[in-house]
């Protein structure tokens, strides 16, 4: 696998959760101007990696999850990567779990309640 020494490259910045072919990279800090510092200088040192290795992003399969808690605002900063914008989502799934900006499992419980009420 390529992807095995990823996130050796990037864990100063961040923590990397590798699945198959799904790579989820995240980044935190409580000030949001210094975390988009640092998801920049991520992107930037993904991109090279993936350079290096004959790689390179999917930016179709590209987005992320401002994760705040309930006495927070989110931030409007932009993420890009070169000259692309990555699309803001207000929730995310992975590896079958769904949770929104808030860290709620509010959709998760309600998709689960549809799929199983259809049954």
């Amino acid at each position: 696998m390529y992807e095995s020494d990823l996130p050796k490259i990037i864990r100063s910045k961040s923590t990397s959760l590798l699945f198959a072919d799904n790579t989820s990279i995240l980044f935190t800090h409580p000030d949001p101007i210094y975390c988009s510092i640092n998801i920049r200088k991520g992107f930037e040192i993904s991109n090279r990696w993936f350079k290096a290795n004959l790689l390179s992003l999917n930016f179709k399969k590209t987005q992320y999850v401002q994760f705040i808690t309930k006495n927070n605002v989110l931030s409007s900063s932009r993420v890009k990567c070169g000259n692309k914008t990555i699309p803001s989502l207000s929730q995310a799934k992975s590896h079958g779990l769904t949770v929104d900006h808030l860290l709620t499992w509010r959709i998760h419980t309600d998709l689960l309640i549809n799929k199983f009420s259809v049954a």
